[in-house]
Formats: C-alpha cells, sequence, structure tokens
C-alpha cells in the first residue's frame, strides 16, 4: 500500500519477484499509479481506478484547482475531520470517520498534497493510453465532481458507476479482492 506520496521515488524491483500483479487505486493514488506505472514491463494483471482521475488538480477533469489549494493551505486537525466526513458522505459514525486519521503529521500530509499538485502539472495522462483496465466512479462523491471525473475520463471505455461516496469500506474490500466490477 502506498499513500505517502512526498516524492515518487518508489522502488519497482520489489515488485519483479511477483509472476501476476493486480493493482488496486483509490482517489490521488489514481494518479499516482499511472505515474509510477505507465512504462513499466512489470506483470500487471488488472489494475482498477476508483474515485479518481489522470489529472487530479483540474478545473475540468479532477479537484477543481482553488478547492484542492484551499484544503492544502487550510490543513487543520479540524478541517481534516470535515474532509473525512465529506469523502464518507452521509456516514455520521465519528469513530469510522478517526479511523481515517493517518500517523502522519499534518505537515506530511500538506507536503503530499502539494507533492502531487506540483506533479499533477507537469505530467499529463490520457485516459485513452492508460495502465486502467476498469474504473468505478462513485456516484455520491463528494471529493471529486462527477462531471470532472467523467470528463477525465472521457474516450475510456470500461466506466462503471456505483451509487457510493468518494470512500466506501465494502466497496474498496470488494474492488481489492476482485468481487466486484
Amino acid at each position: 500500500m502506498v499513500s505517502n506520496y512526498v516524492d515518487y521515488d518508489f522502488d519497482l524491483e520489489l515488485l519483479e519477484r511477483y509472476k501476476s500483479i493486480r493493482v488496486f487505486a483509490w482517489s490521488l493514488g489514481v494518479f499516482m499509479a499511472e505515474v509510477l506505472l505507465h512504462h513499466t514491463s512489470l506483470p500487471i494483471e488488472k489494475v482498477v481506478a476508483l474515485n479518481g482521475t489522470l489529472m487530479p488538480v483540474d478545473d475540468q477533469r479532477g479537484i477543481p484547482k482553488a478547492i484542492y489549494e484551499g484544503t492544502s493551505k487550510n490543513l487543520t486537525d479540524a478541517s481534516l475531520f470535515k474532509f473525512f466526513r465529506r469523502m464518507c458522505g452521509a456516514t455520521t459514525n465519528k469513530d469510522l470517520l478517526l479511523g481515517f486519521r493517518s500517523d502522519l503529521p499534518l505537515v506530511t500530509l500538506k507536503q503530499s498534497l502539494d507533492f502531487v499538485e506540483d506533479l499533477s502539472l507537469k505530467k499529463k495522462f490520457d485516459a485513452k493510453d492508460t495502465i486502467f483496465n476498469s474504473v468505478v466512479l462513485g456516484t455520491k462523491d463528494g471529493i471529486f465532481p462527477m462531471v470532472n471525473m467523467m470528463h477525465g475520463w472521457e474516450g475510456f471505455t470500461n466506466l462503471q458507476f456505483i451509487d457510493a461516496p468518494h470512500f466506501d469500506s465494502d466497496l474498496i474490500q470488494q474492488l481489492m479482492y476482485g468481487a466486484c466490477c
């Protein structure tokens, strides 16, 4: 599992011992998976994207730039909790929301957000030429606007829509273990 995006110096040699690889990418991880795996010769069998785009910071095909930058610049414990509430949709279970609290300090989370934004300005990908075999979009996503995700995947033929928020633990487990989509 990769989640700390302060650089993209991931050692792909760690994966060379596997005969078959399945990748599940969620949210900003969709873009980062494309960055890391776009030109690899690893034996990748299946790559599924959930609620993310190849242009994560983009007014038409990702999270609008002003919203993304506002999240990064104003990151506090309180704003992070509000973010988690938007991420989970109508969930009111405080324990579930607090379970998302990363062990990473806020400064590292901010660095990750800034790194992804900077990298997304440099690396441009086309949905017609992607590593992903399948893309699943939650119709209740409160982080990536649905219309932006649809624009972000224009030309991609294996799009599926599911009645889910940005994060749905049951859906993620189904996707990770091949029971869905």
